[in-house]
Parts: C-alpha cells; sequence; structure tokens
C-alpha cells in the first residue's frame, strides 16, 4: 500500500506499508518474543552512519521543530521525528513505564533523558563538523555531569530507565553507535539501489509483529525532473 507525493516541486515522494511473511509474532506480556522481533529487525534495517549508503539518510532540522507547550524556557522546540535518536548497545523492544513509575524516581529519569538529547543534539555532527568516534560505554561515562560539572558516569539500568520516559507505546530501539543520532533506519539495500532517502520505521500494531515499516523513499536528489521520473517508471517495472 503506498501513496505517491510530489512535494510541490516534482520530487516523487512515496509514503507505503509493508508486510513481510514469516515476521515472528511480538506479546507484549512474554519476553521471550522480544529477542526474535529484534534479531528479524536487524535482517532488513541499519542506521549505520556510512559515508556512502547514509549519506542521504541523514536527518536536519527543516520545520521539523514544533514549540514544546508548558515549558518556562524561551524558545524550547522538539523534533517532532523525535531525532537525535539514543544510542543503543543492541536492538531492543522498550515498554512505556507503568503508570506507578512517577514522583522523585520519574522526575530524575526524565531530566537524564533531557541531558542525554541534549548532549546529542551539542555535538552533532554537522555542527562539528567532524565524525564522532566514541563508544557506548564512553559515551554513558560522559554524557552527564553533576552540579559542579564533572561527568557523572550512568549505568546501562539508568540510561534505559531514561529511554523508556520518552515512550508512550512498545517501541524498536535500533542498535545504534554515538555517531548515528541523526540517521534515520534505512535498508542497505535499497538505499545503495536508489541513491536516495529512504526512512524505514517498524511499527507494532495491537500487540502483533507483522514487520509493517512505514516507508518514507525516494527523495530524488537529481535536479532534472524528466529523469526523476523515468527512474520512478523503471523502478516500477522491476522487482527491486
Amino acid at each position: 500500500m503506498t501513496l505517491n507525493e510530489y512535494c510541490c516541486v516534482g520530487s516523487i515522494h512515496v509514503h507505503g506499508f509493508i508486510w513481510l511473511k514469516g515476521a515472528p509474532a511480538f506479546d507484549v506480556k512474554d519476553p521471550s518474543t522480544f529477542d526474535a522481533c529484534c534479531t528479524f529487525v536487524d535482517r532488513f534495517i541499519s542506521c549505520v552512519n556510512d559515508d556512502d549508503l547514509a549519506k542521504y539518510q541523514r536527518h536536519k532540522h527543516k520545520g521539523c521543530q514544533k514549540y514544546m507547550v508548558g515549558t518556562s524556557e524561551p524558545k524550547k522546540y522538539k523534533c517532532r521525528f523525535s531525532f537525535p535518536q539514543v544510542p543503543m548497545k543492541k536492538t531492543m523492544i522498550l515498554l512505556p513505564h507503568p503508570v506507578d513509575f512517577k514522583g522523585k524516581e520519574r522526575d530524575r529519569a526524565g531530566k537524564t533523558l533531557k541531558k542525554i538529547k541534549q548532549w546529542l543534539e551539542d555535538n552533532n555532527e554537522k555542527k562539528r563538523n567532524v565524525k564522532l568516534d566514541l563508544s557506548f560505554d564512553a559515551f554513558l561515562q560522559s554524557v552527564c555531569k553533576d552540579k559542579e560539572g564533572k561527568p557523572r558516569p550512568l549505568s546501562e539500568d539508568e540510561y534505559i530507565e531514561a529511554v523508556r520516559c520518552g515512550l508512550s507505546r512498545p517501541t524498536v530501539m535500533l542498535k545504534r553507535e554515538v555517531n548515528s543520532a541523526f540517521i534515520n533506519g534505512y535498508n542497505p539495500v535499497l538505499a545503495d539501489v536508489w541513491a536516495a532517502n529512504v526512512v524505514l520505521v517498524i511499527m507494532i500494531i495491537n500487540f502483533i509483529f507483522p514487520f509493517i515499516p512505514f516507508c518514507d523513499t525516494f527523495q530524488a536528489v537529481t535536479s532534472c525532473l524528466d529523469f526523476r521520473f523515468t527512474i520512478y517508471k523503471e523502478i516500477k517495472l522491476t522487482s527491486v
């Protein structure tokens, strides 16, 4: 199922749902199903910051930021696509905190998540003009600071607890290096063939896992309008 848009300038922009046979079943009440689903996801989707494959997969804040209502900070905005995305050691399915997770615990975890996001925003490679070379463990050691401005290392449990504060439903969190915070999920084969933006997002609907990615594909990069339509027609006729 697809929907084609032309972005008012002729660039073909396709939205769609894809169902794949043989996908594992996801049961929110059965933790044993989580690993099978994550293994399945890793077969198709990556967010590796590869110089060739990822050059069209980098998110840029353009018209995606909305004002955060209820904040006392002036001009405080949040990306509606949740970039920067948080680094993860491995692909995981995380659940939101239960309703009884509140008070000081939630406040502390929420503040930690804000610090994580701000660190990733401040260290955006485009701003620094340098590729971050930081391991996940080193990231946990440097992402937070205490009141005196000294690094306050985070444990993995604290980190996951903070990340869960930003979730409202069961969510697939892709394995992600620190330098991939602004790289959307993509399929390496499709990205290589199309040489264009290919966004794949895993969706878990009604707690069934038929692997339903939302595809935001084919943001054409050529300036020749006729050539764009030619490419599009050829791909429609192939089995790619």
